[in-house]
């Protein structure tokens, strides 16, 4: 049905994200509290063996403990019994699923919609695309009317061609039609070029893929009447984000969420590219949004 980060709402999936800690937080501290309680009742019996009111106060803790404990694992199972009925149960399902994801780097962002458990990202992993001053717009209409499904099966493509033409990561400097091609006339894409070319095969974009780099490409989606996206947390899949790591005014990184929020497609580093690592099943990866290094998206009119 839906993912967690692709749940009705924003604030659902946070709702959740904070119950689940919460839930987590019971599982871990009650066996402590047991522990001390237990052991205050035990030495207050050795210290005053006729007391007859300690063995059933340690019994009603005992039973209180449990009963605390027995918590998440009534709600998880009341949660998969209700299956996809709901959306909540549904998220709430997706949640626990994905609880194993590991992050993958010791680069942490603060995040306000997604666990860190289910991130990746690392600055490290993907390269700066190129920054041009000239602008390579075309301003000749292209067809506007596609459905995000074209965009993602756009997307697919793009990704399935850099990929089985062997492309490495370089600012492409020219394109037959076919391949982009770097200085040296090798297979090259970059994330601007990558999405570039998901803009022309979804028929978005009549522009040369290889002549988008990050500020024409920025460019080139506020003149064809995409929407300019601010806030964070107003993102959705199939918006187009970029990365200003420094906030120095300059584009660094860009790339397309998924069919869910907390996936992308992405052409940022070779690893992206070449399906290497933790990328290994391919695009659309796993990995979401860094808070701090969003500086706007565009989304589709």
């Amino acid at each position: 049905m839906i993912n967690l980060l692709n749940c009705s709402s924003i604030g659902l999936a946070n709702i959740i994200t904070i119950l689940k800690r919460i839930l987590d937080v019971i599982w871990i501290i009650t066996p402590i509290l047991a522990i001390i309680y237990l052991t205050i009742n035990i030495t207050k019996i050795m210290i005053n063996p006729d007391e007859k009111k300690i063995p059933k106060k340690i019994q009603n803790q005992i039973l209180a403990i449990f009963i605390v404990f027995m918590i998440p694992t009534i709600i998880n199972a009341t949660m998969y019994i209700l299956g996809e009925k709901t959306d909540l149960s549904s998220c709430w399902k997706d949640a626990t699923a994905t609880a194993t994801f590991k992050e993958t780097s010791t680069y942490q962002e603060p995040l306000t919609n997604l666990p860190k458990n289910q991130i990746i990202e690392d600055r490290s992993v993907y390269e700066k695309g190129e920054k041009r001053t000239e602008n390579n717009n075309n301003n000749q209409t292209a067809t506007n009317n596609t459905s995000l499904d074209n965009l993602f099966s756009a997307a697919k493509k793009a990704a399935n061609h850099t990929y089985t033409r062997g492309y490495h990561y370089d600012d492409a400097q020219s394109w037959d039609g076919i391949d982009m091609k770097d200085r040296h006339g090798k297979n090259a894409v970059s994330c601007d070029r990558g999405v570039g070319l998901t803009l022309y095969y979804a028929g978005l974009t009549t522009t040369d893929p290889n002549k988008l780099n990050l500020d024409t490409l920025s460019s080139e989606l506020g003149s064809r009447g995409w929407k300019k996206i601010t806030n964070y947390n107003s993102l959705q899949p199939g918006d187009i984000v970029f990365y200003d790591n420094d906030k120095d005014g300059d584009l660094d990184h860009t790339f397309l969420i998924g069919e869910s929020i907390d996936k992308r497609y992405d052409w940022g580093s070779d690893k992206r590219i070449q399906y290497l690592y933790e990328y290994s099943g391919g695009m659309p990866f796993r990995e979401g949004i860094s808070s701090s290094s969003f500086e706007y998206a565009y989304r589709m009119p």
